[in-house]
């Protein structure tokens, strides 16, 4: 295989300089959605103060023009750009830009996404790309192409990697293709042909309140040369033993590549569980935003108070925001599904 073909994944925290969100006033419940649009005034305030591009995507700009009409100057900073979604979570069904080392030129690779397994609606998500590609601010002409053929139903907050490798959770796939017996040969050797990073699998249902069965981007973040995953000191945690089996699974992973890298354990205390009334919302440390050295990073509670956070050592020469996710918790996702990371 010439890996000259092949297409590198543009990574997020130096490829990228734009974030791209939905301003979510779209299938949110009516008691979260005032609470959503102004922690999405929050993570704008926080890029845009950072010289961090912000493309908002919304339904009705009048609609936005008037949430936002205490905020002028903050939209004055932003580009916005009317277009229909069924949902935020933008990550997922979003394009992805990827370059090859012939041309250096960014191209497109579109996902196939069936509301994570015809569980939600998802007819507008699915034309997403072409808005996308259509919209010459946003890609230039950038050429489009499936990152997986044969109807392979996928989702980009399944994807976690750095300039060498990328990991995926087989689970989600399985379950939102209908497939318990997925052929992971095909499935492996289709991301082969296509990408530059060597693919290393993971198969794990997902932590308590996912509603994604298993995105990956809750489990596992790459920072450097260190491999950040989510466990947990305490066997009374809910998902205490489904984190060992991660662990366990990330060092058979990790002995099949040449490149050295650090596992290091974000701990997940029983403090760090959040409720909605008496079910459990995913939250993860590792559920962040990070954009060129720029790091939105989710708290459990406001105040935090908490200084045994390992992510803020290991980011202390970043600039770093800890902010409570807690209205886009309660739809089920977290910072880092809302957001998808854009070069331009």
């Amino acid at each position: 295989m010439n890996k000259k073909n092949q297409k590198r994944i543009l990574l997020e925290d130096k490829s990228s300089n734009s974030i791209i969100l939905i301003w979510p006033d779209i299938s949110m419940s009516k008691n979260y959605s005032v609470d959503a649009k102004n922690l999405y005034l929050e993570i704008i305030n926080f890029y845009t103060g950072n010289r961090i591009n912000i493309f908002l995507i919304c339904k009705n700009l009048e609609n936005l023009r008037n949430d936002m009409s205490k905020n002028e100057i903050l939209l004055k900073k932003i580009k916005h750009y009317e277009c229909i979604c069924n949902d935020i979570w933008v990550r997922d069904f979003s394009p992805i830009q990827v370059n090859t080392e012939i041309t250096n030129k960014i191209e497109l690779l579109t996902l196939n996404f069936n509301g994570y397994g015809n569980k939600y609606e998802f007819d507008c998500d699915t034309r997403f790309s072409d808005f996308i590609t259509e919209c010459h601010e946003l890609s230039e002409g950038q050429v489009n192409d499936p990152l997986f053929e044969d109807n392979i139903f996928f989702e980009g907050g399944n994807l976690i990697y750095d300039s060498e490798i990328c990991f995926i959770n087989l689970s989600p796939v399985k379950k939102h293709n209908n497939q318990i017996h997925l052929d992971v040969k095909k499935l492996s050797g289709q991301f082969s042909e296509k990408i530059y990073q060597k693919l290393l699998l993971i198969d794990l249902p997902g932590i308590n309140g996912d509603d994604t069965d298993g995105h990956i981007d809750n489990f596992l973040r790459i920072y450097k040369n260190n491999i950040l995953f989510m466990g947990s000191d305490s066997n009374l945690h809910p998902d205490y033993s489904l984190l060992k089996e991660l662990e366990r699974q990330l060092i058979l992973s990790l002995k099949k590549i040449n490149k050295p890298y650090n596992l290091i354990k974000v701990n997940h205390s029983m403090d760090d569980i959040v409720y909605n009334e008496n079910s459990i919302l995913p939250f993860s440390y590792l559920n962040y935003i990070e954009v060129r050295g720029n790091f939105l990073i989710p708290i459990p509670k406001s105040p935090y108070v908490s200084d045994s956070l390992i992510l803020t050592d290991i980011f202390k020469n970043e600039n770093i925001k800890l902010l409570n996710p807690l209205p886009v918790l309660r739809e089920f996702g977290g910072f880092h599904c809302c957001s998808h990371n854009w070069y331009i």
